[in-house]
């Protein structure tokens, strides 16, 4: 004979009725929103300072150069948008690819030592996100990263 089922709860009362309110957003929800805007900021700066930049060269009769900014504001917003420069994590993942001497991290993380930006990212990306834990628990186990902050705290003690 099976037991009937019991619970602590009755069937549509919360476990945790003083739990975060319903239709309220989390701390990560809000750094995404907030990164988003930030985002939007830059390209609408981009076309604004376009903008007044080819009014400046219509007026001064520099109408030639005009495409020159035209094509570097779709630069510059092609690389906000694609995260590769302005206030993401994108961003910032991306600096640390450019500026490190890829293969000896590279294979330290389990990547191939010329690992491509692209399974660079796809390494770090959890949920559509950049997991930057996970990429700061890699660099301090990084044998020359450790070293170093072994050094460092045995300096300071």
């Amino acid at each position: 004979m099976k037991k009937p089922k019991t619970t602590r709860f009755k069937t549509g009362q919360s476990g945790n009725p003083n739990g975060r309110p319903r239709g309220s957003s989390n701390h990560e929800t809000e750094l995404r929103q907030m990164e988003e805007q930030a985002m939007m900021l830059a390209a609408n700066m981009a076309d604004t300072i376009a903008e007044m930049l080819s009014q400046a060269l219509t007026e001064a009769e520099g109408g030639q150069l005009i495409p020159l900014v035209k094509t570097i504001v779709g630069v510059a917003k092609e690389g906000v948008a694609e995260g590769e420069i302005g206030p993401s994590s994108v961003a910032v993942l991306r600096g640390w690819f450019n500026d490190v001497d890829g293969g000896s991290f590279f294979e330290h993380v389990g990547l191939s030592k010329n690992c491509s930006w692209e399974n660079f990212r796809k390494h770090y990306t959890t949920g559509g996100r950049i997991d930057h834990e996970r990429h700061a628990s890699d660099l301090v186990t990084f044998p020359p990263i450790a070293q170093r902050i072994a050094e460092l705290r045995k300096g300071a003690a």
